[in-house]
C-alpha cells in the first residue's frame, strides 16, 4: 500500500510539474513585444504600420509612435501616422510630432513648391495626398517633445525594443537630454546605412545621409542599449513589383485600402525611370518583421562608422565586418605598415598586435546581412489580406 501511494505521489507531483513547465511555456510564448516606433511616414512606414496593426503572428504592444523629418516633415509623419492608426482603429496609440531638422544639416527646400526630393517617392505630404484628405487637429498629438515622450515611455516599460525606421535625429536628442532613461530600452533596431551602394548618393543610403551626425552620436554614446542595423543590403529584399501590390489591394483590408494609391505610386516611381529598379523596394515592412522576429533574418556583429560633414562622401557608412575589415577601418598607414613587419618577421605576436588594435575600437552594431524574403511576404500577406494564401509570391 505504501509504495503505491508513493508511486501515485510521484505521478502527481511529476504531473504537476509538466503542467507548470507547459504554462510556463505558454506564458514567455505569448508575451507581448513592447515597442516604440521612430518614423518619417512615408509611404512603406505606413505600409509597415498597417502590417503591425494587422498581423497576429507576433504579440506586441505599440507604446507610442515619434515622427522626424524624412520621407516628409515631421507634421506631416504624424497626420499620416494618425491617418493609419484611424483605418485600423488603434486611436488609443499617442503620437508626438518630433525634430522638424537635423543636428546640424542645412535643411534645404525647393525653390518653388518647398518641397524636398523624397516627395518624389512618398509625395508632397509622405502619402500622396492620402494624409491631407485626412487632417487631425493639434490636440490629437501628444503635448510632449519626443525626445521628452522617449524617456516616459522607456522609464515606465524598460526593456521594450526602440524600432527606428527614419533619420536617427530624436534618437540622439534623446540620448543627450536623457542618457539615462535611454539605456532602459532593451534594443534598438535601425533600417538605415548600407555595406555597399547607396539610394541617396552612390554610396549613402537616405535616413544616414539625411542626418549622419545623429548616426554618429548614437553609436557613439558610452551607455546605450544593444542596437540592431538592417542595412539597405538587407532591406531591398523585401520589394514588390506593381502587380503584387494590385494583388494585394484586391484583397486587402481596409487599412491597407487606404493607403493602396500611395503605395502603387510610390511602388511605379521606383520601377519607371529615372529610378528604373525591377522590383520596388518596401524597407520599412523588412525592419519592422526583423524588429519581431529575429529568425526573419541572418545577423553578425560588426564595426560601424559614418562620414558626417556636407561633402559628396557625406551619409556613407563603414560596415566591418570581416576580421581584415576590421582592421583596415581602425588602423592608420604607419600602423598596417607595422602590422606587415610583424608579420613577416615575428609572426608568433601578431595576433597580440592585432588584438591590441581591435580592443580600440570594439564592434558598436549588429549588422543583418541577409533577411527571408519569402517567409517575410507570406507573414504580410497573411496579415494584410482578406484571403491570404501560402502561394509562393511574389515571383520574379
Amino acid at each position: 500500500m505504501m509504495n503505491t501511494n508513493s508511486t501515485r505521489l510521484r505521478i502527481v507531483i511529476a504531473l504537476v510539474a509538466v503542467f507548470l513547465v507547459i504554462s510556463a511555456g505558454r506564458s514567455a510564448a505569448v508575451a507581448p513585444i513592447n515597442l516604440v516606433i521612430d518614423a518619417d511616414p512615408g509611404v512603406d512606414d505606413a505600409t509597415a504600420l498597417v502590417w503591425l496593426f494587422y498581423q497576429t503572428t507576433y504579440p506586441v504592444n505599440v507604446l507610442g509612435i515619434g515622427t522626424v523629418l524624412g520621407n516628409t516633415t515631421p507634421l506631416n509623419g504624424a497626420n499620416n501616422a494618425l491617418t493609419v492608426l484611424d483605418a485600423v482603429g488603434r486611436r488609443d496609440i499617442p503620437v508626438a510630432v518630433g525634430s522638424p531638422e537635423p543636428l546640424s544639416q542645412p535643411l534645404n527646400l525647393g525653390p518653388w513648391l518647398g518641397l524636398r526630393s523624397p516627395a518624389f517617392l512618398h509625395g508632397p505630404d509622405g502619402l500622396w495626398q492620402i494624409g491631407q484628405q485626412h487632417p487631425h487637429i493639434p490636440s490629437d498629438f501628444d503635448k510632449r517633445d519626443v525626445p521628452t515622450f522617449y524617456r516616459d515611455i522607456a522609464n515606465a516599460h524598460p526593456g521594450a525594443t526602440l524600432l527606428v525606421l527614419g533619420p536617427l535625429t530624436n534618437i540622439a536628442q534623446a540620448f543627450a537630454r536623457y542618457p539615462d532613461a535611454m539605456q532602459r530600452f532593451g534594443r534598438i533596431v535601425i533600417g538605415g546605412g548600407a555595406r555597399n551602394g547607396g539610394n541617396r548618393t552612390p554610396s549613402a543610403e537616405y535616413s544616414f545621409w539625411q542626418d549622419p551626425e545623429a548616426v554618429s552620436q548614437v553609436l557613439s554614446a558610452s551607455r546605450r542599449p544593444p542596437i540592431v542595423i538592417l542595412p539597405m543590403d538587407a532591406f531591398q529584399q523585401f520589394s514588390m513589383t506593381l502587380d503584387d501590390v494590385r494583388d494585394l489591394c484586391d484583397r486587402g483590408r481596409d487599412g491597407l485600402r487606404l493607403i493602396c494609391p500611395a503605395l502603387a505610386q510610390f511602388v511605379s516611381n521606383q520601377i519607371n525611370p529615372p529610378v528604373g529598379r525591377s522590383r520596388a523596394w518596401i524597407p520599412d515592412v523588412a525592419t519592422a518583421m526583423y524588429a519581431l522576429d529575429a529568425s526573419l533574418g541572418k545577423a553578425q556583429t560588426g564595426l560601424v562608422r559614418i562620414i558626417t560633414g556636407n561633402d559628396r562622401m557625406r551619409g556613407h557608412t563603414e560596415i566591418a565586418l570581416t576580421l581584415f575589415e576590421r582592421i583596415t577601418m581602425i588602423s592608420s598607414d604607419s600602423e598596417l605598415n607595422q602590422l606587415t613587419e610583424v608579420a613577416l618577421s615575428d609572426p608568433a605576436s601578431l595576433p597580440a598586435k592585432i588584438g591590441e588594435l581591435l580592443v580600440r575600437a570594439p564592434d558598436n552594431a549588429g549588422i543583418v546581412v541577409d533577411i527571408n524574403e519569402m517567409a517575410m511576404h507570406k507573414i504580410f500577406r497573411r496579415a494584410v489580406t482578406h484571403h491570404a494564401g501560402d502561394a509562393a509570391w511574389p515571383q520574379d
